[in-house]
């Protein structure tokens, strides 16, 4: 009965608390939730680089990435964002990486 009463307070408090979890996304409110929560995205410097026959980009701490898994970046100043999402848990690799026009 007690975990019930927990579940259902954690519930309401994640309802009543989304609004502000929505706009917490800041200057990258443009990314889409699927790809992170709040605070899950930051601007990254990525190096266009060829692996084989796959055209991709290095990332800062040596991740590569091939272009046909990133998405298009909408930011405003033209930065390249990197996300990692939180649900179901951490993932140890990109869960989005966002290529601002140009690509470098």
């Amino acid at each position: 009965m007690m975990r019930l009463a927990l579940l259902v307070a954690l519930a309401l408090a994640a309802w009543l608390l989304w609004p502000l979890v929505a706009r917490a996304h800041g200057d990258h409110a443009w990314v889409p939730r699927r790809c992170c929560g709040p605070g899950d995205c930051f601007p990254v410097e990525i190096v266009p680089e060829r692996r084989g026959d796959t055209f991709g980009y290095r990332l800062p701490d040596g991740d590569w990435v091939p272009h046909t898994a990133t998405q298009p970046s909408l930011d405003p100043l033209g930065r390249h964002w990197r996300c990692y999402s939180l649900f179901p848990v951490k993932l140890p690799r990109p869960g989005c990486v966002f290529v601002a026009p140009g690509g470098s």
